[in-house]
This record gives C-alpha cells, structure tokens and sequence, in this order.
C-alpha cells in the first residue's frame, strides 16, 4: 500500500526506541507462535479424547487450549502496549520537525501560505498520520504475523485445506485493486470537503464583526451550509465505499469458508480426513477472520493517512527557513546601519530603494512617510525578517549574515500597527506575574515603569480584575487605544535596548505618543525608531528618514 511505503521513507521518525520496537515486534512474533498449536490441540482432543471417553485427557487438551490463548492475548498487549509507544513518540517527533520548521520559516513562507491550510496539515493530517501508523504497527503488523502462523497451523492440520485456503490471497488482492481507485478518489473528495469547512468556520470566526456590520448573516449561512452538504456527501459516498470494500472482503472470507467444508466435508464422508481434523481446521480458519477484519478496517485508515502524509511531506518539502542564520551573538545594540538597502516583492517594483540610515544608543529617529511607502518594510528588513536585494545590514559594524538574529530580535522592542493578544489574562499577555506589581524587586520596578510610561496602569485600573481581566481572542474586549498602550508597556517590560513604534498614533491621540516619546527621551531610554505618516512625532528626533 502507498500509505505503508510513504510511512516506510519516514522510518527515521521512529527510531528513537529500538529496543521497545524490538520488544514489541518480539512480543507480536510470540503471539502468534502461540496460536499455532490451538488448532492441533483442538483436532487431538475431538480425535482422541472424545472416542475413547476420556475426560482427565479432555480436560489437559482444554487446559493447553486455554493456556495458549491466554498466552497470546498478554502477549497480544505486550506488543500493542510497546508499538503503539514506538508509534506515538515517532510522531511526536514528527510534530516537532513540522513545529520547527514553522517556528523558523521566513516571514515570506508565512505571509504566501494559507493559516487555515497549514493548520489542517500540522494539527489535523499530523493526526491522521499518527492514527495510520499506529493502526499499521499496531494492528496491522500484529494481524499479518498471525496469518502467517495460522498459516503454519492449518498446513499442519491439512495441507490440502491448506492449499485451498491459499485462494484468499488473490481473492483478496482482486477485491483491494477493484475498489483501490475509487476508495483513493472518495476519500481524497472526504479530505478537500474537510478542509473546506475546516476553512470556512475559520473565516466565520475571524469575520464575525464584517458580517454583522455587513448583515451577511444568511450569505455567511448559505456559504456553510454548501460546504455542509459537499462534506456530508463525500463523506456518505466514502463509507458506503469502505463498507462495500469490507463486505467484499468477508464475502471473499466466506467463499473460501464454504469451499473449505464442502471439500472437507466431502474427504470426511470418504474416510480420507478425521472429524476432529476437519473440524479444528475450520475452527482454526475462524480464527483469520480476525486479522482479515483489521486489514480490510486499516485499508480505508490508511489511505487517509497517505493522503495526510503526502500534505505533511509537500510542507516539510516547501517551507523555507529564515533569511539569516548566523551565530555571533552581541550583547550592546551600539549602532544599526543600513548600507545602499534595496528590496521588493517578485514582479513588482522596489519598495526599499538604495536606502542608507543608521540608528546610534540613545538616539531617537524617525521614518516618515505616507501610507504604503516602504516604512513598515524598513522595519521587517532591520529585525532580519527580510534579507535586501541589494546592500548589506550591520550591527556594530558585523553584517546580519554573521549574527544570531534572533538573539538580536530579544533585545529589540516592537509595537507593531496590529498588536496581537492571546485570549489570555492581562498579566499573562505581558509576561509579568501579578506580584511583580506589588514587591520591591527590580523586576517589579521595571513591570511599574513600562506601565507608566505606556499609559497601560490605567487601563489596568479601569479593568474590573485588573492584571487578571481576560481581553479575549487577540484582545476583542480592548479599545485600539487600550490595546496599543499594552503592546507599548509589553515592548518595555523586555527592556529593549531598541524600541520601534510604528505608526503610534494609528490608535493612540498625538499627544500621547509626544509624552511618551518625550519621556524616553529625558529618561535616557533605549534607542527609539518612530515609523508614521504625521510629522508632528518627530518633535524630539535626531534624525528623520522621509520616504516619498
């Protein structure tokens, strides 16, 4: 199968623990070794025990038996309990790659792809995969090990029977090729259906306040109700193929079943098989539905899973890492420079163009310009977000391509235009325990000065719990002007040798920003960079960039 050879190529995932995987694949070998003598047990017992009347023999035939099955099904747990271990760790350690790469894509990777879509294949495909690869070495390894041993056992009893319970391997293999294709296209359409709606119930919730101001209620219904009714129909038309494939198989079972009895039954009446024979080889082929049904239920899983693993595999495949991935590391932001800087996006023209600037400690400067004029992007390209078409970024005279970027970016405090919020409490929001706001450590210290100068104390005052109010997903319960002195007081509460504002007044009124820039200034704070499209912020700059 596809999805089993695509699991195969990620064998390195798993393994992390060799001695449990051996452990287990042991356990599952000696489970099925157990079966095998069941069958012989059974034919002995009805052939030797019962003509002769012999009940203490019945009874040590009984106990075997039951000896040999209980053996199994410890065995049985043994083995899930340690594969399923394997499984689940080898996953987890693909989750991680995944959540790495995320954590490390450039800022190009994230702003290209689709959130929704990347959301599905490291959450739900993630899933889906660890689903199939604990059904294929949790089940399905353990159920082919037992067909084999009852294979074993049935030649042992008869080979003939033997031979014509060979008939269900091709039987078998006909049936999966004749429903493979369809079953492969059925639960493809399940998948994109799920994503669709997955998609759309994302947008609802991100939309809701465009909706209502839009009253797009029954447009926003309708749109989900299609997307229902595609769900509900792939969906429909995927079990009913899987359950047809499943009765296709047990049909196939129960050919072999009666062709087994009739030809059985038939060397019986001529004296050529025992009773007892024939009767714990049909006993004993009872016993492969079992492992029949797990392969024929893992089928339909484990093309889920391919499916998944391939999107998983076109992810670790496409993303790309930052653009710096250098290692000094400085501990004093003295100057940053840009030198002849240009950049822009791929068919379009220049949005940075031979730009130099610098910022020195303790200075204040200032990126002035409209709307859309490279501001922003200047301050992508300064945390190392973006790598230049053209020029060179230094820090303290040592390129970007030499230093660790993001050990830069912990010492750099930015407000962006969009500050984002958890659904969290406040305190949780700026990385600050309640009781920093109460003692007399510096740390509290800090916490007392970021909120005063940001303007965040009252907002906190105003608050019925205080630190501990939730604001809501990405802080709904907040006016901007709220929101936007949090963001400040939680750049300063880092203590940021660099601090960036851009665009301040987008929510808070020029006057507060002129306090607040103000304040830095006399209080020697860190070097400070304003980016806006109103001049009067730049009263206390030493410098400003205009952009046109």
């Amino acid at each position: 199968m596809r999805g089993v050879r695509n699991l195969w190529s990620h064998r390195q995932f798993f393994k992390g623990s060799p001695a449990r995987l051996t452990a287990g694949i042991g356990a599952a070998v000696a489970e099925a070794v157990m079966v095998i003598p069941i069958p012989w047990l059974v034919a002995r017992a009805i052939d030797r025990a019962l003509p002769d009347h012999n009940r203490s023999l019945l009874a040590w035939y009984v106990v075997g038996i039951l000896v040999c099955a209980a053996l199994a099904m410890i065995l049985s747990i043994a083995a899930s309990a340690a594969l399923v271990t394997v499984t689940r760790a080898g996953t987890a350690r693909l989750r991680s790659r995944c959540t790495t790469l995320l954590i490390g894509a450039s800022r190009q990777f994230h702003t290209d792809s689709d959130e929704t879509a990347l959301h599905d294949i490291l959450v739900t495909d993630a899933a889906r995969v660890d689903e199939m690869a604990s059904v294929v070495v949790g089940n399905v390894l353990p159920a082919l090990l037992t067909l084999v041993a009852m294979a074993i056992a049935l030649t042992i009893v008869n080979p003939l029977l033997a031979l014509v319970t060979a008939l269900l391997v091709p039987l078998i293999i006909v049936t999966h090729i004749a429903f493979r294709t369809r079953r492969g296209r059925a639960t493809a359409a399940f998948h994109n259906a799920y994503e669709r709606f997955s998609s759309g119930v994302l947008n609802v919730l991100r939309s809701d306040e465009m909706i209502r101001i839009e009253g797009a209620h029954e447009a926003a219904q309708s749109e989900q109700d299609h997307r229902i009714a595609h769900l509900e129909e792939t969906g429909r038309a995927a079990i009913v193929l899987n359950s047809a494939h499943d009765s296709a198989q047990l049909m196939v079972v129960s050919l072999v079943a009666a062709t087994i009895l009739l030809i059985g039954g038939t060397m019986v009446i001529n004296n050529e098989l025992k009773i007892g024979e024939l009767v714990s080889f049909y006993a004993a082929f009872g016993l492969l539905r079992r492992p029949i049904a797990y392969l024929a239920s893992a089928t339909a899983i484990i093309n889920t899973g391919a499916l998944a693993l391939t999107n998983v595999d076109a992810f670790l495949e496409h993303v790309d890492q930052e653009p710096y991935i250098g290692t000094d590391r400085i501990e004093q932001i003295e100057t940053l420079e840009m030198r002849d800087v240009s950049f822009g996006y791929p068919e379009r023209a220049p949005i940075v163009d031979h730009l130099s600037m610098h910022i020195a400690h303790g200075e204040m400067v200032g990126l002035a310009g409209p709307n859309g004029s490279g501001k922003s992007t200047v301050v992508h390209l300064l945390l190392g977000l973006y790598r230049p078409h053209d020029g060179v970024i230094l820090l303290n005279g040592t390129p970007y391509d030499d230093l660790d970027v993001r050990a830069l970016r912990r010492a750099i405090g930015v407000v962006p235009q969009h500050p984002v919020f958890l659904a969290a409490s406040i305190a949780e929001n700026l990385h600050i325990r309640p009781e920093h706001t109460r003692d007399t450590s510096p740390e509290a210290k800090n916490v007392h000065d970021a909120l005063r100068l940001s303007g965040a104390q009252s907002v906190i005052d105003s608050l019925p719990n205080g630190l501990e109010t939730h604001i809501g997903d990405d802080g709904v319960r907040l006016s901007g002007g709220q929101r936007q002195r949090l963001a400040i007081a939680r750049a300063l509460i880092r203590q940021p040798q660099l601090l960036i504002l851009d665009e301040p007044t987008l929510h808070l009124d020029t006057a507060s920003v002129e306090l607040l820039l103000d304040v830095l200034h006399r209080e020697h704070g860190p070097a400070v960079l304003v980016v806006s499209h109103q001049t009067m912020v730049f009263a206390h700059a030493d410098r400003v960039v205009t952009f046109s």
